[in-house]
């Protein structure tokens, strides 16, 4: 019955849920480039909590924007709230799938070049300033951090693009197993796909539809 308290309090399990996605990443590297199972079984424990957060918070929300006492300013608020929701999620999601690759890769005893390890190595390290800067946008509501965030998201196309073109060079000169050459680009793809949902959030934050509201220029 309280719109502006409820709003606020969901926004407070949102970060929440972001910071453990932020979590995810780091422990997602430790497990594809350090052939590290238990980082990758973190990593499938935190989806189930960012799946069962998604679930709740959408709820909470959607309760919210049914009230009969919700201004045009708060609704848009929740509409974008949603929409924010998703996109990290999807983040945790894509964490997963590189956990899965890191797996497949460990069992099977994968050794990737010592060139594809630092490229990969290179991916993470943008992907997970990207997604700590992101949080750190959506919890503060800095304009300036959010578009910077757009600007690393360019870079990491740019650089997913970059890698792929080194890979197949690889393959050609026959310095690189072709059976590797799935986990190499869907890994990197997925970062690239984090760095996406970082992007969505990063408009929202611009949109000045969710947390803190900022004069920043």
């Amino acid at each position: 019955e309280q719109p502006f308290a409820a709003i606020h309090l969901a926004k407070k399990e949102l970060a929440r849920m972001a910071e453990i996605t932020g979590g995810m990443i780091v422990e997602t590297k430790k497990a594809f480039l350090g052939n590290d199972l238990r980082a990758a079984d973190s990593v499938m424990k935190d989806e189930v909590v960012v799946n069962n957060l998604r679930d709740i918070i959408t709820k909470y929300l959607s309760s919210i924007f049914s009230s009969e006492v919700v201004t045009e300013h708060q609704a848009r608020t929740i509409s974008g709230l949603l929409h924010v929701v998703s996109d990290v999620e999807h983040i945790g999601d894509y964490c997963k799938n590189i956990a899965e690759f890191a797996i497949e890769k460990t069992k099977n005893g994968y050794e990737f070049s010592d060139n594809a390890c630092a490229e990969i190595y290179q991916c993470f390290e943008r992907g997970t300033k990207l997604v700590n800067d992101t949080i750190e946008a959506l919890s503060t509501g800095s304009q300036k951090l959010a578009r910077s965030v757009k600007l690393q998201e360019d870079d990491l196309d740019e650089l997913e693009g970059t890698l792929r073109m080194k890979h197949m060079e690889r393959l050609n000169r026959r310095q690189c197993s072709p059976e590797f050459t799935v986990i190499y680009t869907d890994v990197i793809h997925n970062i690239e796909n984090i760095g996406d949902s970082c992007d969505n959030i990063a408009n929202s934050v611009l949109d000045d539809i969710n947390f803190k509201a900022s004069n920043e220029n």
